[in-house]
């Protein structure tokens, strides 16, 4: 069998004695090395293109446009999602974690910050892919319509610097070179501050989405009886369920209440008034615990209870009344994640003066009442130390004294006389007691001498019994009503408001301009990425005339420089064109040129 073969008339292998002998093949400069390909005789030909490693790829049009639209979908996810989450969260007021994620987060901060770096450096990582990924594309496009201007040495460096972000690429060049050069200088400082803006995107990363600890807000509506109301059905109403002159123990709301008042709550009445004395003279911020008014463990008050009846989580159980909608504390999963709360709401309670003065004649007498005051109070309650405490009275329009005397405060003075004579015996005066114990440990008072100041400390305790009176007085009503079936008239019925803080763990960006500023850099990043890929679809006009990484190792080793170009052999400037075997391969070229 025989074969035929067309060679180069020049290359052509000598045969038999008639063959003319190949003229000698001169060595010339070049800047790439040929690998020779023997003919089986001894004799090698010119290497081709078709001998190239890694050859130019002829991809398939829909294929390379659909990875395109691919890479700028995922740039404009890069682009959206920071912002995205940052508008959900700033306008949410932050977004509170649940779940199986806020546990781990509390019981493992250190792997929660080990993980917010992750996510970080994952974010750069594909932002940094992205970007190279468009610096390709745009040096395919840009080397195919430089067909008459070449791409430069120092072009295919700063491509290869922006691919790889590698300052190194631009070592060597001077300042006479960066003079010369047309926008080199330019060019150099947005490398630099490229590097610069990468370095910054792990930064916005874990300022967005590092969990930390924030305070969040609700407001609270409740109810209460309203017992400065002048409505006569109202009056009528609070006489038929006033407090009775018999005790008893009534069970409501899992939880037992004394119907009377004085008899059971002695230890109560007088560690209000101690508490008040504290609060108000020594200006100690010591609590008291009231028992007898069925709360959890006791309601705590700082200083006195000012006559107000606390509803509420933390207040009295069985009349809760707060409205459950938009109530974070009703709802078990916001609630279990709370790291602490407070809340404030207005009650209604009473305001008293007392004044106390030395009697010389007789210890008994009778006046007239002319200091009581129905009076809204803020009541805070403090979830940390665990008390309520009220401050800043706002006075009610002006309520006549008989109408109030006539519902319950007459019943709560005459509670307080008779706590008042059980408090002492023949042997002992528990009240009496409290006041002088006080006196003398805290102001080193004479127990055997008159002192003004201990008139202020008599004022101050009766105060305090008076308002522990007034609120028990409420809880008496408010029992009587539910055991009695009776609901109050609309009359009877105040409104209470107020408003809840309370700090969870979650998502929160205490200062949005900020974090905002940090976000920038990942922005521009990802603009400049989505940027080149439009320049790429401009330039190309879609053609994909090349499919080849311009600052691959393997292309870079195969380029050219022509030797015609050069200062001299074997030297290669900054501006010196560069031929790459497939533009070489596009214009009809054969062979490596040398």
């Amino acid at each position: 069998m025989s074969t035929s073969t067309t060679q180069d008339p020049q290359h052509s292998p000598a045969t038999g004695s008639g063959a003319v002998g190949r003229p000698p093949n001169p060595h010339r400069g070049t800047s790439a090395t040929v690998v020779a390909r023997s003919t089986g005789n001894g004799d090698t030909t010119s290497k081709t293109f078709n001998d190239i490693a890694n050859p130019a790829e002829k991809g398939v049009f829909w294929k390379r446009f659909a990875m395109d639209l691919l890479l700028g979908l995922l740039i404009i996810i890069m682009i959206v999602w920071p912002w995205a989450f940052f508008g959900a969260v700033h306008a949410k007021h932050g977004i509170q974690m649940y779940g199986r994620l806020a546990d781990t987060v509390d019981q493992y901060p250190q792997m929660s910050s080990a993980v917010v770096t992750f996510i970080g450096t994952v974010i750069r990582l594909l932002a940094t892919f992205l970007f190279g990924r468009m610096i390709v594309r745009f040096s395919q496009e840009w080397i195919a319509a430089s067909s008459e201007e070449k791409v430069t040495v120092f072009e295919v460096s700063a491509l290869f610097a922006f691919r790889h972000l590698a300052l190194s690429a631009m070592f060597g060049i001077t300042k006479e070179q960066l003079k010369n050069g047309k926008w080199r200088r330019k060019i150099l400082v947005l490398l630099l501050v490229c590097l610069g803006t990468f370095e910054l995107v792990p930064t916005g990363i874990a300022g967005l989405i590092t969990p930390g600890q924030f305070n969040r807000t609700a407001s609270l509506t409740g109810t209460e009886l309203d017992f400065a109301s002048t409505d006569p059905g109202c009056l009528a109403w609070l006489e038929a369920n006033s407090v009775a002159d018999t005790c008893d123990w009534k069970s409501l709301g899992n939880t037992q209440f004394s119907t009377c008042l004085g008899e059971t709550q002695m230890f109560d009445v007088l560690d209000s008034g101690r508490a008040h004395m504290l609060h108000t003279i020594i200006n100690k911020t010591e609590t008291s615990s009231l028992t007898q008014l069925g709360g959890n463990g006791g309601i705590r008050f700082l200083g006195s209870a000012k006559g107000v009846l606390p509803i509420g989580p933390d207040g009295v159980l069985a009349f809760n009344t707060l409205v459950n909608t938009s109530n974070p504390l009703v709802d078990e999963k916001v609630r279990r994640h709370m790291i602490s709360y407070n809340y404030t709401l207005t009650h209604q309670g009473l305001e008293s003066t007392v004044s106390c003065s030395y009697e010389n004649t007789s210890p008994i007498r009778f006046e007239r009442l002319s200091t009581l005051n129905s009076t809204n109070y803020e009541v805070d309650y403090l979830s940390e130390p665990r008390y309520f405490a009220t401050r800043a009275p706002t006075r009610f329009p002006h309520t006549s004294l008989q109408a109030v005397q006539s519902r319950f405060i007459e019943r709560a003075i005459q509670a307080l006389g008779d706590v008042v004579s059980e408090a002492q015996n023949w042997s002992a005066n528990l009240l009496a007691e409290a006041v002088f114990s006080l006196g003398a440990k805290e102001l080193n008072l004479s127990t055997r001498e008159k002192d003004t100041q201990y008139l202020s400390l008599y004022e101050a305790m009766i105060q305090g019994m008076l308002a522990y009176e007034i609120t028990y007085s409420r809880l008496v009503y408010n029992v009587n009503a539910e055991l009695n079936g009776i609901a109050a008239p609309e009359a009877c019925v105040r409104q209470v408001g107020g408003q809840v803080s309370y700090a969870v763990k979650g998502w929160y960006i205490p200062n949005p301009a900020s974090q905002a500023g940090l976000l920038i850099p990942m922005t521009l990043i990802n603009l400049a990425s989505f940027t080149l890929l439009i320049i790429s679809f401009v330039m190309g006009k879609l053609k994909y005339r090349f499919n080849f990484d311009a600052t691959s190792s393997v292309q870079l080793l195969a380029a050219v420089v022509p030797e015609e170009v050069r200062p001299s052999p074997g030297e290669i400037e900054w501006k010196s064109p560069v031929d790459y075997l497939q533009t070489l391969a596009q214009a009809g070229a054969s062979t490596v040129p040398n």
